[in-house]
Parts: C-alpha cells; structure tokens; sequence
C-alpha cells in the first residue's frame, strides 16, 4: 500500500459538516452553518436562465466578462471613491474561498509566515499551509473583541510576507474602524507585508454604520488585495462566484496563479449579474433586511440564559451562556442540537489560541419562521431543559 504523507495530519471532517449532519439526525433547526434558507431573487435566477439560452455556456474569459467588471469597477469607485482599471485591476472568481487561496498562493512562499485575527475563518490556516508557508494566529481579547493592531504589530517578524484581515469578521462581527486603518498604516510602511482582505459581508453592517475598506484609506492600496463574494451577497453560495480587488502590479502576480487553479468562472452567472447590479438597490437594502432578522433573534432569546455580544456586521452572531452551564463549547453545542433541537457552532472550533470562552456562534440568516421556531426552543434552556454536569 502506498504511503501517504500528508500536508494536514491533523485535520478532521470540519465542524461545519459535523453539526449539520447532527442536526439532520436529529431534526434540529440548523443554525449552524452559514447559508440562507430564504429563497434569492427569482429575477437574478431568470437573468441566469435567459444568458445560457443565449449561449453563455463556455469558457468565459479568463479574468471574467469585460462587461461584468465594468460593473465591479464602476461598483468600487462609487463605496470606495477609488478608481480601479476593470481590465488589470479586477479579476472574477469561483468564489472567495478559491479567491483566498489564489492570493495567499500568488505570494507566499516556503516560510512566509501568514498573521491573521483568531477566532478565524477556518480556510486560512490550511491555505497557508497548502504553500508551505507558516500560518500565525494572533488571539483576540476576550471579552472585547476588537482588531488590536498593536497586538498584531508584536507578531511581525522578517518572515512575515502577509497579513489577512476579516471586515465585517466572521465569527464576532466586529468592523474595521478608521483608527485601525491609520495603525495599520503605519505598521505597515516601509515593508513588504501584503494585506489581504476578505470583506464577503461587505453589505452586512448594521445600525447605519459605513464599511471601511483597506482599499479605500490611499496610503494602503498598493499592498491591499481585497476579497469579495456574491454568495453572501445575493443569496446564492452555490454558484461559488466571487472577486478580487488589487492595483495592477499585485493582480498581475494573482493572475498567474488564477489561471492555473481555476481559469474562469461560471459564464452565465456573470452575465446574469452583470445585469442585475447596475440596480444598486439589489444589495443596499441587505444590511436592513437582515438587522431585523439579528433583532428577531435577540428578541426571541431575552429571556433565555444565552445572552448575546454585539454584532455590528456580518449574519452570525455569538451567544454567550455563561453562568448557565459548566460545559464547554463542542459539548454544549452537540447538547443543544440532540437535546433541544437547535444546532450552532461552537466558538472553540474557529480557534487555535483564542480559547473555550463558553460561546456558541448562530446565522440569522434565516426565514423569520425558522428564527422564531429556534428561539422558541430554546427558550425553554433553564425551565424544561437543564444541561448534564
């Protein structure tokens, strides 16, 4: 037999497949794993129907449609109040995740070390390790999760080549804010360190507050590669369809790597949203729509031992039940799925360093029925449910 030695010895089926295969198992209200399970726009999905009966079914150009970063451009220049060259500067991609990788490929090499904010999106670590480079999680504060720069300024050393940042981050939801950028900045200048990035919950910030891109604070653009999703977007993860963002000099790097991992992404989706977004009202109105699905839940769970953290971006939220049981977070969340009938993820496995904090993270980005049903259940935590010792 042959040996195989692997890259990822340690890597096990991940918890987003665990706890929702649990929750099938036990007919909970998945909560869990990030998706919608509210119907997208029929309107994008007629768009989709009519540009394959026109012929958009083969290769589309490797970069993308002209037409359709047209859009992303004219898109950019209008939240970022930056110009970007549809032709070098913007490249289509079959998602963020392929995205991710594509950038941290196109740059890091054998021990380039890769800092990044933990609890993290958990593509990372793997993608770094993928290109032999060496992934460096910088722990948050507990409990007041914030992008501590000086923190993360500690961490620098000459090996470091990238740094990835999260905005709005998953799983805290928490945002970039303008000092951060300007500290950033400053840490920065004057070395090679590329800032990565990944900003899919871009239309997913609350409470009227604006997103702050690296891309938009000048004296960051000529390292920043910035990483977009329409998943998140429009309500469709499954057409893996994403974008990337970067001044020409990095692009032309990132494109090495893109046509060779992907080439090109799905044709008639981009012509579909090509279409679709010169209405700019198709993604604005995201952030309210699901602020009030955020405040359902919370609403649902105020007499429930789980108290929330404030969230000012993305669709997860993180409930903390501390003080109502001694569990730790794997153990509470596959208690809640078998026993109660709600399935989250717990914090614990988003972290290298952060640590079990007794936190448990739900997507709202759910039918208002389901939301409701969840909440329900769980407030019965305490009365007619109490967790093992």
């Amino acid at each position: 037999m042959i040996t195989i030695d692997s890259k990822f010895p340690h890597t096990a089926t991940s918890i987003f497949t665990e706890m929702s295969k649990l929750a099938i198992d036990h007919n909970a209200i998945n909560l869990g794993q990030g998706f919608a399970d509210y119907p997208m726009d029929p309107l994008l999905i007629q768009k989709v129907t009519k540009a394959m009966e026109e012929g958009y079914n083969q290769y589309a150009p490797s970069s993308g449609y002209e037409v359709f970063r047209n859009v992303l451009a004219e898109k950019a220049q209008n939240e970022l109040n930056q110009s970007f060259d549809p032709i070098t500067e913007i490249t289509v991609t079959p998602g963020a995740t392929n995205a991710l990788f594509t950038v941290i490929a196109a740059f890091v090499k054998e021990n380039d070390e890769v800092l990044y904010f933990d609890p993290a999106y958990d593509s990372y670590h793997p993608s770094v390790i993928a290109v032999g480079g060496i992934p460096v999680a910088v722990p948050m504060q507990y409990p007041d999760f914030k992008f501590d720069i000086e923190r993360l300024s500690a961490q620098i050393t000459p090996a470091t080549r990238m740094i990835i940042v999260n905005t709005p981050h998953n799983p805290t939801g928490i945002t970039l804010k303008e000092a951060e950028l300007k500290a950033l900045h400053a840490v920065l200048e004057g070395t090679r360190i590329i800032l990565l990035c990944d900003e899919v919950y871009e239309h997913v910030i609350f409470d009227g507050k604006p997103h702050l891109s690296p891309l938009s604070y000048a004296p960051l653009r000529e390292r920043s590669v910035s990483v977009h999703s329409f998943g998140k977007m429009f309500n469709c993860t499954g057409w893996k369809t994403g974008y990337i963002i970067a001044d020409a000099p990095l692009m032309t790097e990132i494109r090495k790597v893109h046509q060779n991992n992907a080439f090109s992404t799905f044709s008639a989706v981009q012509m579909a949203l090509a279409s679709y977004m010169k209405d700019p009202e198709t993604y604005l109105g995201l952030a309210g729509f699901l602020q009030k699905k955020r405040d359902l839940l919370m609403d649902g769970l105020k007499d429930s031992p789980l108290k929330p953290f404030p969230v000012e971006g993305s669709y997860f939220q993180l409930y903390s039940y501390e003080g109502f049981s001694e569990m730790k977070e794997k153990d509470f969340a596959v208690w809640l799925t078998k026993d109660i009938g709600v399935t989250g993820i717990p914090l614990s496995s988003l972290c290298e360093k952060f640590g079990d904090h007794k936190l448990i993270r739900f997507c709202f980005a759910k039918k208002d029925e389901t939301l409701q049903a969840a909440a329900g259940r769980l407030r019965k935590l305490g009365k007619e449910h109490v967790p093992p010792l």
